[in-house]
């Protein structure tokens, strides 16, 4: 019983220190994409990540961290080799975002929007994936499908002023400005206090009396 017990309570102080290790890799990732720059190498992710627990504190793959900053050192193969053999959370869309970042990278955008649409699929409401999406939608010409998600966003999301400022530059570089002044005189309508539509409110108003 007592040899039993001290491996139970060595084995729970060994699961704790590797819990503890990953939350601080977890912390380093967390303050770079918050700065909006990847300050560290892949190297520290890949060698440093335990292999339990292998999600984060969000249930996102520890491997969709590492293939973060190997895209970053423009490092895709390695970042899609890693990610497609992943299979720790099916319901995981960053793994199929990076592999679709990876892609694009490579200027290969038939499976760059093959893993985006993955990644819309299994989260339709996050508009990185939205986006994402129809950017790469425009690129192959199918502006109408497009415009059809983003319609479908804003029909549910009305009160989110990003999507409503990519919509209408996304009408914008279509050629559709008729779409893009309906589009944020409707954001105008919804969101009338914010600063970053009414300025571009205010462009387009000042534009049309030239």
């Amino acid at each position: 019983m007592i040899i039993a017990y001290g491996l139970f309570l060595t084995l729970t102080v060994y699961l704790l220190f590797l819990n503890f290790n990953s939350l601080k890799l977890q912390n380093l990732v967390a303050a770079d994409v918050k700065n909006g720059k990847l300050t560290h190498p892949a190297s520290l992710f890949l060698n440093g990540f335990p292999i339990i627990p292998d999600l984060n504190v969000f249930s996102v793959p520890n491997d969709a961290d590492k293939a973060r900053y190997l895209i970053n050192e423009k490092r895709n193969d390695e970042a899609i080799a890693l990610l497609k053999k992943n299979k720790s959370n099916h319901f995981d869309d960053m793994s199929s975002l990076f592999i679709s970042l990876a892609y694009h990278n490579q200027n290969n955008i038939d499976s760059s929007l093959t893993y985006i649409r993955k990644a819309y699929n299994l989260r339709p409401n996050k508009f990185k994936n939205v986006s994402n999406l129809c950017v790469l939608l425009h690129q192959k010409g199918r502006v109408k499908e497009a415009e059809n998600i983003l319609n479908n966003y804003l029909d549910k999301n009305k009160n989110n002023a990003d999507a409503w400022l990519f919509t209408f530059v996304f009408f914008n570089r279509t050629g559709d400005i008729q779409k893009a002044v309906s589009t944020i005189d409707s954001a105008a309508h919804y969101l009338p206090s914010n600063d970053r539509i009414l300025k571009q409110k205010s462009v387009i108003k000042s534009g049309s009396n030239h």
